[in-house]
């Protein structure tokens, strides 16, 4: 059995920092990293907001954060061309690094969670692992899903903001019968 993850997907520019901290504030509580999937573009807006970069990178510890990526823009990789999918994948890993130094992505978790071959080939050479679980935050919380070790919300839910807390108790509840809490 490995740890379940409870992934934040469309994490992207959007973001407004103080609806971020009370989101990350969650895990804090629990001693549960963020795990975050980064778009760096979205909605016509590319580059994060300097207060949500200072507060992922300085104002909070390195290890309540698990910073994975999306994608560069959100894009149905699956359709694309090989040299788009590289340049998409590769720009997002880049970018990723820039933005958040502490940060050390290995996990592509794709939008519409789809892969294709030419995906996993891109995904390969550049060291990374593709997770396309589709399941949800509802998933956890009600379907009895513990056989997976995957499942994903959006910040911009308020549904799913207000089921966080809920989503994380057991988050934590099933993580401590497998031994990793």
């Amino acid at each position: 059995m490995v740890k379940i993850v409870l992934r934040n997907d469309d994490f992207d520019p959007r973001i407004d920092v103080t609806l971020l901290k009370s989101l990350h504030a969650e895990f804090l509580k629990r001693n549960i990293p963020m795990t975050v999937c980064v778009n760096n573009a979205m909605g016509h807006r590319i580059g994060f907001d300097q207060a949500v970069l200072d507060y992922v990178n300085k104002e909070t510890p390195a290890e309540s954060w698990d910073i994975q990526l999306h994608t560069f823009n959100h894009e149905r990789l699956w359709a694309c061309p090989l040299p788009e999918i590289y340049m998409n994948i590769y720009a997002n890993l880049g970018l990723t690094k820039r933005d958040f130094p502490r940060s050390n992505p290995t996990i592509l978790y794709l939008p519409w969670n789809e892969t294709s071959p030419n995906i996993e080939q891109v995904a390969q050479e550049l060291g990374l692992i593709v997770n396309n679980s589709r399941l949800t935050m509802r998933e956890l919380l009600w379907s009895g899903r513990e056989d997976k070790d995957c499942f994903f919300w959006h910040w911009w839910d308020k549904e799913e903001q207000k089921n966080l807390p809920q989503a994380l108790d057991r988050l934590v509840e099933l993580n401590k019968s497998r031994g990793f809490i």
